[in-house]
């Protein structure tokens, strides 16, 4: 009985446990169907319910919005979303939600019961309701063009025909402001071969290139690709196309479109090639002498009197299942997947990109909806004054947690910027660290700026800098508790970033400049760039304590970047030894796990515990004593070989008391003088009981805050000379910059002079 009851009780819990995970499959599945943006049942969804719409009297209405890729163009994708999604709500009031259909961009579609409906009531609400659509509170007419067919669908051909001459009467009707209807027998015979062939010129050919504009090819790819041999799709694509544009010249960049096409023309000779939008286009051939091809492309591009950006290639070699769809999106996530590397010009998509695909596809469907649970999490990684280890900022950094599993950025990221929705996980983030700051300032908990990233797409898509300072001034946070950070790329990218910073500083933002030193610019960026402070590639703690040439090209990184009066952060540190010595070179602030990895904010709360937190005052002192250079060039004359050093000792020191101070930064002849003379107390930092005439010229310095000297001091067997001045003070805190320019040891009377 007993064996009995629990057989009955594994078999009733392996029954809730499949159905779970049958309900699970199913919401996959579910949202797999639908489109992220609008709402609107996608084309997946579409695919799948085509059967449902064989009927003898059937009847299907299309809209879209003209000049869609230009409102995007000129006002960004954000605002191209707001626009999207009003046209589709308004669309889905008036047709429900079971049978309306995003068919691609802007085009949306719904079937009807033919006998039942009254497009032109339907068409006329639409117009009706756009008239009165605000966005932002503001007015704002949204021209489309729509369409009605209705007949007899019988099967996938007949279906496939309905939507093929929706497509084609909707881009004839474009701009007339009316709707225009046919029957399915109608269409047909408008919209037939004869008549294909008489309209390419007028609206389907390309006008720059006089290649076949999309939809041409794809109606003929469909043709030809059942009979190919072993048939591949090529994706071509220039690197910062629009970077180029704006460098050179929109004719100039004309130039370039129509030289690569005239190349593909000559090279690929009858094959089917194509030229989408911009600098998109696609060939569609046989893999025999596909790489001499490719080869022979590349060489000729690269011969051009002018010279033109890199090519991105992908290729898509056909497997059994021919859907030239299918093959013009894989082809393009190969040619996607190598645009940041320069060193790769082609790229074929193979098991590696197929499963990059599926994660892509899993973000692009399910990125709302993380957004709106709150599955992103911000974690954030402590940044610390190096000549303190006081905690002054912490990064925030975005995770993507799906039950236990947590996702990257690495992840995550590229996709969204691909997909230009990374402006809204930016300004999510955004949302997040100034709940998060709000929340410890309202239970009295001490604060430390935080920096948040943005991505180049940010500024094409939205107007970030108007949306971040919207926010935060909704909050009522003071401005200086949020950093910008943008890396160094994008400054490369876009010649408008110093228009961006300056607004940025103008509000009273901090701008940063991520990744410096990694490879896109030369260090002349910092004359034209007005950022706060540069952080140093993380390429550059690789081997940091073992490689000789890496660390002294961080200390020139250093001391340029000082000169150019910016601060420095290095990020990637992971031991004491890296530590000290970027301390030493003068870096100001200092990331990485030897200090922290990032964390949750509950986390950043236990941490706090044992990390000092900087002050607000104590910030504005310590970026005082950051931002002097030490390494100066400067002349003298050694006259003892044995102390003989290429810079005079100098450092930046804090008064202990009457007899002692602090070193917070030297160079490094200071150190080696300290330890030469046996000053140093403690690790060289706290220098023993100084000599009444030097404390007394310090406290003069203190008091007419002016370079003082002081003469013939003697400290532990020698007579100095040293020239001092108050840097910065806080509280009872003071900083003076000190340079020893003259030593004489008092045994033997020998003298070391630094002019």
């Amino acid at each position: 009985m007993i064996l009995l009851i629990l057989a009955l009780g594994v078999s009733i819990i392996g029954l809730s446990s499949r159905r779970k995970n049958i309900s699970n499959i199913s919401q996959m599945k579910d949202r797999s169907r639908l489109d992220v943006l609008t709402g609107m049942h996608n084309i997946t969804a579409l695919d799948e319910d085509r059967a449902s719409y064989y009927h003898d009297h059937q009847g299907v209405i299309g809209m879209d919005i003209d000049h869609f890729k230009m409102i995007n163009e000129m006002y960004g994708h954000f605002f191209g979303d707001q626009v999207m999604k009003s046209f589709s709500d308004t669309f889905i009031s008036l047709l429900g939600h079971e049978h309306t259909y995003r068919y691609h961009d802007d085009l949306l579609i719904g079937f009807v019961d033919e006998q039942a409906c009254d497009a032109t009531q339907i068409y006329q609400a639409m117009q009706s309701s756009l008239k009165t659509l605000k966005i932002d509170d503001k007015p704002v007419a949204i021209p489309f063009s729509a369409c009605y067919l209705h007949g007899d669908i019988h099967d996938h051909e007949d279906f496939r025909e309905m939507l093929r001459n929706l497509d084609f009467a909707l881009k004839e009707a474009k701009g007339d402001r009316k709707l225009v209807s046919y029957t399915l027998a109608e269409a047909k015979q408008r919209f037939n071969e004869e008549y294909l062939k008489q309209r390419l010129a007028l609206y389907q050919g390309d006008k720059l290139t006089h290649m076949l504009e999309m939809n041409h090819f794809y109606e003929l790819g469909a043709q030809y690709l059942p009979d190919m041999i072993q048939p591949v799709l090529i994706y071509l694509n220039f690197r910062n196309f629009k970077g180029y544009n704006e460098r050179y010249g929109r004719e100039l960049g004309d130039q370039l479109l129509m030289t690569l096409s005239s190349r593909i023309h000559e090279i690929f000779d009858e094959n089917l090639s194509s030229r989408f939008y911009g600098d998109h286009f696609y060939i569609l051939c046989e893999k025999e002498h596909l790489e001499n091809q490719l080869e022979r492309l590349i060489d000729r591009m690269h011969s051009i009197a002018f010279a033109p950006p890199s090519l991105a290639i992908g290729v898509y070699v056909f497997t059994s299942e021919r859907n030239l769809y299918t093959g013009c999106d894989n082809a393009k996530f190969a040619g996607d997947s190598i645009k940041e590397n320069m060193t790769l010009t082609v790229r074929y998509f193979d098991e590696e990109l197929a499963e990059k695909k599926q994660t892509y596809n899993y973000i692009n469907a399910h990125f709302e909806e993380a957004l709106a649970q709150h599955q992103i999490k911000v974690y954030y990684q402590p940044i610390v004054r190096a000549v303190s280890k006081a905690m002054c900022n912490a990064e925030a950094l975005s995770r993507w947690q799906v039950n236990d599993q947590i996702f990257a950025p690495a992840h995550f990221i590229p996709v969204l910027e691909s997909l230009h929705l990374i402006y809204k996980l930016d300004l999510y983030i955004v949302d997040q660290v100034i709940a998060d700051l709000n929340d410890k300032r309202q239970k009295g908990q001490d604060v430390v700026p935080v920096s948040i990233n943005l991505s180049g797409y940010d500024f094409q898509d939205c107007d970030i800098v108007s949306e971040i300072i919207k926010r935060v001034d909704a909050a009522h946070l003071p401005h200086e508790l949020l950093v910008i950070e943008i890396t160094e790329s994008i400054f490369v990218a876009s010649e408008r970033m110093n228009d961006y910073v300056k607004a940025f500083h103008e509000a009273g933002f901090k701008v940063w400049m991520d990744d410096f030193g990694s490879g896109y610019s030369s260090l002349n960026m910092l004359k034209s760039i007005d950022v706060d402070l540069v952080k140093l590639d993380m390429k550059f703690m690789k081997d940091f304590d073992q490689d000789e040439s890496n660390r002294l090209m961080v200390a020139d990184l250093i001391q340029i970047a000082s000169r150019m009066g910016c601060e420095t952060l290095a990020e990637g540190v992971e031991s004491e030894e890296t530590f000290e010595a970027l301390r030493m070179m003068g870096c100001a602030k200092i990331q990485g796990y030897y200090i922290s990895k990032p964390v949750d904010l509950a986390h950043l709360m236990e941490k706090q515990k044992t990390i000092a937190l900087e002050s607000a005052q104590e910030s504005k002192y310590c970026d005082a004593v950051s931002q002097v250079n030490l390494n100066d060039p400067f002349t003298f004359y050694p006259l003892n070989e044995q102390l003989a050093v290429k810079v005079p000792p100098r450092a930046v020191v804090e008064l202990v008391d009457d007899t002692t101070f602090y070193v917070l930064r030297g160079n490094k002849e200071y150190y080696k003088l300290i330890q030469d003379v046996d000053f140093s107390a403690d690790g060289h930092k706290l220098i023993r009981p100084l000599s009444k005439p030097f404390m007394e010229g310090l406290h003069r310095c203190f008091e007419t805050h002016e370079w003082e000297s002081i003469i013939r001091s003697p400290e532990q067997g020698f007579y100095m000379n040293s020239l001092v001045h108050v840097i910065s003070t806080v509280d009872n805190r003071v900083a003076f910059i000190i340079y020893i320019t003259y030593i004489q040891k008092i045994e033997d009377q020998k003298t070391e002079n630094f002019k």
